[in-house]
């Protein structure tokens, strides 16, 4: 964001007036990351562009779409179900972009099904659209790390509202290492906060087949977990499940993570979904309380919204940690945790499939070429207790032919590093940078962060520098010590 931010006007729109513009969108770019961490609480700087906060206001018709491999789907469900103008939904096997060209695939024919609704509601022509399921979903049989690069295996199916009619809640209960349909008798199981979880889940939003979350067995090797029995029948899920926990802490921040995986014949480890939650915000997140160590707290945890259908012979685990390292930043101080597992239960969205499915109108489509060339390398680097997690884009370049310019660009190239047990360690690194280029006009722009923490804040660099032909036209630093309030 920051490079977008710095970019320049192009002087064959702006004219001569291009550098003076230029020099006033430099000087008024902000510290991004310190303002972003500065509001670690949902205020009034989120709550602004909030639609959660007036559903109502929506009057117009809406079709939204998200991606299985993508981070942002959870805002489906939420629309369906509360607005009250005419919507359709449709969640497919695509990371962070269109239904087409879309990766991983299969991808759909999408200008056909946006080219409906569009005549529908600006033409008045019958198309038969809003006479469709209010939602369609892709249901795989398989994850997209399992089988990239290509596509996910599955079928699309259809739900005629939503809340699905045919969607209910199922309690697993946990005890003796396992999830069971009926109560267990009264135990507890901790959570050592010292064991770092989360390498197997690195990245937020995955753009490439090396950033999908990996198999899942070493980290479930440092989680507590919880399986079914073989299942003796395919079982699908639709819809964003919970864990309902009765959970303690030995210090006043700690999270809890629930990694729910599908475990094959074979032993391996896929990750479906997954939720977590810093426990100071057990009750809401614009006034996050600390805990008392030792006090027992009932807390729900919310599962990312998903589809999957697990296949006969393959298990449902739970894998439960303090950590999801370095997707999300560590406690202050290592924190352990205790489960009362006679008070804790996993709630799954289980569909029951109607005898026959909705038919897809929407025809596939080629999908996105993926070119391993294109794809960033990801190194995870052990030594002992120190971690690193390298993540290294290749530069990239392109052409404009109409106006003669080359752009070139890397990033974001990541390193993240930390010593296990020591959450204070923690640093994150990232660098990005655009370049533009015609004859006689040569702008390049880099910026930079770094991120550490003491218990009490965080500790934040950033750097944007930007060049014109050769010559330094802007190389502003930002320090700044944000207070962690509880994070």
């Amino acid at each position: 964001m920051k490079v977008v931010l710095a970019a320049p006007p192009d002087p064959q729109i702006t004219g001569e007036a291009w550098r003076a513009e230029w020099q006033k969108r430099l000087d008024a770019t902000p510290p991004i990351a310190a303002r972003w961490l500065s509001h670690p609480t949902n205020d009034a700087y989120w709550r602004q562009g909030s639609v959660a906060l007036d559903w109502e206001s929506i009057r117009c018709p809406v079709y939204v779409i998200g991606g299985l491999v993508d981070s942002y789907g959870n805002e489906i469900p939420r629309l369906l179900s509360h607005l009250t103008v005419p919507r359709k939904g449709l969640y497919g096997p695509w990371q962070h972009g269109y239904p087409s060209p879309a990766g991983p695939g299969p991808a759909l024919d999408w200008a056909w099904e946006e080219v409906r609704w569009w005549r529908h509601w600006l033409m008045g022509e019958a198309t038969g659209i809003m006479e469709d399921p209010m939602l369609r979903v892709y249901m795989p049989t398989a994850t997209a790390a399992q089988v990239a690069p290509g596509p996910i295996p599955g079928a699309w199916v259809a739900e005629p509202t939503w809340p699905a009619p045919d969607v209910a809640t199922k309690p697993y209960y946990f005890g003796h290492g396992g999830l069971h349909e009926a109560p267990q008798p009264a135990e507890d199981a901790k959570v050592n906060g010292a064991e770092l979880v989360g390498l197997g889940k690195v990245e937020w939003v995955p753009f490439a087949p090396t950033e999908l979350p990996m198999e899942q067995s070493n980290d479930d090797a440092h989680s507590v977990v919880f399986d079914t029995a073989p299942l003796g029948a395919d079982l699908q899920i639709l819809g964003a499940g919970a864990l309902k926990v009765r959970v303690s802490a030995t210090k006043p921040v700690a999270h809890l993570a629930i990694r729910i995986c599908e475990v094959t014949p074979k032993g391996e480890s896929w990750l479906v979904t997954y939720g977590i939650l810093n426990l100071t915000h057990r009750d809401g997140h614009e006034h996050p309380i600390a805990l008392v160590p030792g006090q027992a707290y009932d807390v729900d945890i919310p599962l990312n919204f998903t589809a999957h259908r697990f296949g006969a012979g393959t298990k449902v685990r739970a894998a439960i940690s303090e950590s999801l390292w370095p997707l999300v930043w560590p406690s202050p101080e290592v924190a352990d945790l205790s489960l009362d597992l006679g008070a804790t239960t996993l709630h799954l969205p289980v569909r029951t499939p109607p005898v026959v499915e909705a038919p897809m109108p929407i025809a596939l489509a080629p999908p996105l070429p993926s070119d391993p060339k294109g794809w960033p390398r990801m190194n995870i680097n052990k030594t002992g207790p120190e971690i690193s997690v390298v993540e290294t884009w290749p530069a990239s370049t392109g052409e404009v032919a109409a106006i003669g310019e080359s752009l070139s660009g890397s990033g974001p190239n990541v390193t993240l590093s930390m010593t296990a047990g020591d959450p204070l360690t923690c640093v994150w690194r990232a660098e990005q940078s655009a370049g533009y280029r015609r004859p006689g006009w040569d702008v390049a722009i880099k910026a930079q962060v770094e991120i550490h923490a003491t218990a009490e804040a965080f500790h934040v660099e950033e750097r944007t520098l930007a060049t014109f032909n050769g010559e330094t036209v802007l190389d502003l630093r930002h320090q700044e010590a944000v207070p962690r309030r509880l994070a």
